[in-house]
């Protein structure tokens, strides 16, 4: 989207983001992520404001540019992590899987990806009395009745089956890490050729060295929704809204599902980080 276009009377000043000016509006405006577009609330009186109604916030007086359609954004209060690379995918789609398989081809971008994390969101729940369990006391004949928190509840875009497997997935990372690279790859390659069966993960498990029972416990018991709800938070943080896309260094979002594009942007992040280093 060119903005120019769309307005061609838009007057534009660019403002460094170090500049005090911009640093009083990134603190009025708690502008967490750059490049920010900010324009005067007259805009919406435009005709053309129909055309970019739909990709623009309104904070107080002013509407910002949705970062979410740049194809880079870059996160300056976020502590760097220099050499990580984290995915944001769903887990039973197909394109985001063959991206996947492709970074796993190249074999910088292997070493540097520590992290998959999911677009699953939390559903909202409507207040209601608390659930109570029953629990033994010391006492001989004596219950205690406890409050007790109400299940969470996940969607996503593919049901709760993409959510069955974000949880496996998960569980096998947090409990048998050195095979999770191993049965990711299994599973995806399973997606990827439209083997979408319940039991397609036992096989991947089985494939692995798997133990498929503790992968059950673990997805039935709580700990499964633990770690997802773990997991999105990040996913939440930077309203992440399309997949797949990339996080390079704790710092810069890449919108993008080609591995080559990704590795551009590692090149260039990698000489500014070598000058800003140099600098100090």
């Amino acid at each position: 989207m060119i903005l120019s276009r769309i307005f061609p009377k838009l007057e534009i000043e660019k403002i460094s983001w170090d500049a005090s000016s911009a640093k009083e509006l990134i603190e009025k405006y708690k502008i967490a992520a750059l490049p920010a577009f900010i324009f005067s609330k007259e805009i919406d009186q435009s005709l053309r404001y129909i055309r970019v109604k739909d990709k623009l916030i309104l904070k107080e007086d002013h509407y910002f540019l949705n970062p979410q359609f740049f194809r880079t954004v870059y996160f300056p209060n976020r502590e760097e992590k220099e050499g990580q690379l984290a995915i944001f995918m769903e887990s039973l789609n197909p394109q985001d899987n063959h991206t996947l398989q492709q970074i796993f081809k190249i074999q910088e971008l292997r070493e540097a990806l520590t992290k998959v994390h999911f677009p699953a969101q939390m559903e909202k729940q409507l207040p209601s009395p608390p659930m109570l369990s029953l629990q033994s006391s010391d006492q001989p004949n004596v219950l205690i009745l406890k409050p007790q928190a109400p299940p969470v509840i996940f969607t996503s875009r593919k049901g709760p089956k993409e959510i069955l497997e974000d949880k496996r997935q998960l569980c096998v990372s947090r409990d048998a890490p050195e095979k999770y690279w191993g049965y990711l790859l299994c599973r995806s390659e399973q997606i990827i050729k439209g083997n979408q069966q319940e039991d397609g993960w036992e096989l991947c498990a089985q494939q692995t060295n798997l133990k498929t029972n503790q992968i059950k416990t673990c997805v039935a018991d709580g700990k499964g929704a633990q770690f997802l709800l773990e997991n999105i938070s990040l996913t939440q943080t930077l309203k992440i809204k399309s997949t797949p896309c990339f996080l390079i260094n704790n710092k810069w979002l890449i919108n993008s599902a080609d591995p080559a594009v990704v590795r551009g942007h590692i090149s260039q992040i990698q000489q500014i980080t070598n000058i800003n280093h140099k600098d100090k």
